[in-house]
């Protein structure tokens, strides 16, 4: 600093008090012309060290005030929707237009997810507060907020209760209190109980669950329709105010296949609040063909128990049991066959396993301690037990290998708690190129051999697993988890990859079944060439048609190894698809059908809960509204002294020379003095 104070001096002393040509000038004009040129001098020369400049900033931080509000579809579910379409957006815009005059309003809507932007359409069919916590949380915790403001009629279906959320938000909660909350004559379609999966000619249950509020000695009619027609009714009599009634249909599936839509309608009562949740849709998927499995057990064993059960579940499956020293049936008639500790020491099971030989039939071999060694290692088997000792048995538990690729084993875990399997004391191998599964832990050692192995030969699949006792995983799981998943899993994709034949076309379609309106649909595809090389640049176009013959197009786009496509918004409804693709002139196409099911969770309880809003809104130190007091709670807001702005005075260091009026300082000063010298005659 001192050195551009003499730097400025001396120059302006040079230039002004040596000068002869100055000596005309008066002292004043001469000790204001050094002044500017010595101002100019100095901050040139400063500009030149750059030092840093400390600067200090006020800024004010506007208070926050936050607007949500419910979208969902019970709001409108009254007598009152027109209202809440047309005139309460108006009233909503122009209370937040009174707000943003002093504060910082963020409007957002939310149902079963948040979104930053203020909508009224409510057509969610979900209301969830704990995802509205999360968005302000993540979103403004921290920061200056002045209240909350919740619209919305307190009817939740998922998430937490709204009462015990919002812990970490210091501000005001106020709340709306929208919908209707008085007990009004309503009766509803609650559930129905059916099983999706009928085979063709059969007769199946439907058992309709009916609520009715205020409905005592009322009647009504329950019908079961099927395109547009009805096919069974059933008068219901109300006994109660508050009633709930279960009434049963026996349906016949018919011979047409593929999945079949029915409505559920109960005839209005006459005073009844709404009709919406009078109607309910179902669908049952009519299947021709059962796959017959054969469970063959040396002896009684929990195992053969345990596969039962969890393939019982599969209305697909119709599953056999039976024992060696009783069974004389044909092989061929099965389409799965497993076998639990067979040949053993007391029946080879020549006959049965000579049947195999000869037959395509899938098999599936749990070879247990029972297993006869040598009777085993006889037979033309891809499995053989080596340097064996016949009494005595081993124990191992199970490593999964990440590398099977036969199916999906992403929801299949298993813990060091499982407990062992048991075998017969051996070396087991097993040739034809196996998919192992499970390979064997024996004293914590992991090994090679393996526990859980699958074969395909082409014209047959076969799995080998090497020990007994899985039935205890169902029960250390269900102690660890209080869930079932693991062995339910394992049997079931087990025995499904045995049971599906392989599919030899060339263009592939995976997807599933059944869908909610709300769910993505995911569509993927393969597509192989003669040779059953992947073609992965192909053109694979989908075509999905609703029940009214209206066509969606669309294109399945490449993805990864295969083509992938996500489909959303479709109504509810039974849907056809056909994907087809042209590959050197031919066409191949795969047809199917899906179906989405509506989701009406909201229709069921249209009753507005304002006990939680009030238990809400008294907890943080707000108040329940009614959206006729709009403008009297901005008046509220508008003076309220507890809504005040943050001021932050913020310090920094800046570089001298990025000031920018500096520049314009020493422009000015120089035409200044340039300006006087040429007035003066000098210049």
């Amino acid at each position: 600093m001192l050195f551009c104070i003499l730097s400025g001096g001396f120059y302006a002393l040079l230039l002004y008090f040596r000068e002869k040509q100055l000596s005309d000038f008066s002292k004043k004009q001469i000790y204001f012309l050094a002044f500017l040129r010595f101002i100019v001098v100095f901050f040139i020369t400063l500009l030149l060290f750059n030092p840093l400049i400390k600067q200090k900033k006020t800024e004010k931080e506007p208070p926050i005030i936050i607007f949500a509000q419910d979208v969902s579809k019970s709001i409108v579910y009254n007598s009152d929707s027109v209202y809440y379409r047309s005139k309460y957006p108006k009233q909503v815009k122009q209370f937040l237009q009174q707000l943003n005059t002093r504060y910082a309003v963020k409007p957002l809507s939310f149902s079963e997810n948040v979104t930053d932007s203020l909508s009224f359409n409510f057509n969610s069919e979900y209301t969830d507060f704990s995802k509205l916590e999360k968005y302000l949380y993540d979103t403004y915790l921290g920061q200056n907020i002045g209240a909350v403001i919740l619209a919305t009629d307190g009817i939740y279906n998922r998430g937490k209760n709204p009462k015990y959320l919002f812990q970490k938000i210091s501000a005001p909660i106020y709340t709306v209190a929208l919908g209707d909350s008085s007990l009004k004559e309503d009766a509803a379609i609650q559930e129905i109980d059916l099983n999706n999966i009928v085979f063709s000619g059969n007769d199946f249950p439907v058992t309709v669950h009916l609520s009715a509020k205020l409905c005592k000695n009322e009647k009504a009619t329950l019908s079961i329709k099927q395109n547009g027609k009805t096919i069974q009714s059933k008068t219901v009599v109300f006994s109660s105010d508050d009633d709930f009634k279960s009434i049963s249909f026996i349906l016949n599936a018919g011979t047409q296949k593929g999945i079949l839509k029915y409505t559920a309608e109960l005839s209005p009562l006459k005073d009844e609040v709404s009709t919406k949740n009078n109607v309910k849709t179902f669908f049952i998927e009519v299947i021709d063909n059962r796959k017959k499995i054969l469970l063959l057990g040396n002896a009684p064993h929990p195992d053969l128990g345990t596969i039962k059960r969890i393939l019982e579940k599969n209305a697909g499956y119709e599953v056999t049991v039976s024992f060696i020293s009783d069974f004389n049936e044909n092989i061929e008639k099965y389409h799965l066959v497993i076998l639990h500790n067979l040949p053993s020491k007391k029946n080879a099971a020549g006959k049965v396993f000579n049947s195999l030989a000869k037959s395509n039939v899938p098999y599936w071999m749990i070879c247990g301690s029972q297993i006869h060694i040598q009777t085993l290692n006889k037979y033309n088997l891809p499995i053989r037990i080596k340097n064996g000792l016949q009494h005595q048995t081993t124990e191992f538990q199970v490593i999964k290998n990440d590398n099977f690729t036969l199916f999906q084993t992403d929801d299949i875990t298993l813990t060091t708690d499982f407990p062992p399997l048991t075998s017969v004391f051996g070396k087991v191998y097993i040739s034809k190129n196996p998919q192992t599964l499970f390979f064997q832990k024996i004293s914590n050692v992991p090994t090679d051999y393996p526990a859980f192995a699958f074969i395909n030969s082409g014209n047959r699949k076969s799995a080998y697993l090497t020990g007994e006792g899985f039935w205890k995983w169902m029960l250390a799981e269900y102690a660890q988890t209080e869930k079932q998943e693991n062995v339910q899993n394992i049997i079931s994709k087990a025995v499904q990859y045995l049971v599906l034949k392989e599919d030899k076309s060339r263009l592939k379609v995976f997807v599933n079944k059944q869908f909610y309106e709300t769910d993505k649909i995911l569509f993927k595809a393969e597509v192989y060439d003669k040779i059953f090389e992947p073609v992965l640049n192909a053109d694979v176009q989908l075509i999905i048609t609703n029940e009214n013959n209206v066509e969606y197009a669309y294109v399945i786009p490449p993805h990864k190894k295969g083509y992938k496509l996500s489909v959303n918004g479709l109504p509810p409804g039974k849907y056809h698809y056909k994907a087809s693709v042209v590959l050197d002139g031919e066409k191949l196409e795969r047809e199917g059908e899906i179906l989405v099911k509506p989701v009406d969770i909201e229709s069921l309880n249209t009753r507005a809960n304002f006990s939680v809003l009030r238990e809400l809104s008294s907890t943080h130190g707000g108040k329940v509204i009614f959206p006729n007091q709009l403008d009297a709670l901005a008046k509220h807001l508008l003076n309220d002294g507890r809504i005040q702005p943050v001021v932050y005075t913020i310090e920094s260091l800046e570089d001298f020379i990025n000031i920018k009026w500096l520049f314009f300082l020493i422009l000015a000063l120089i035409t200044l003095e340039w300006f006087m010298r040429r007035y003066l005659g000098v210049y």
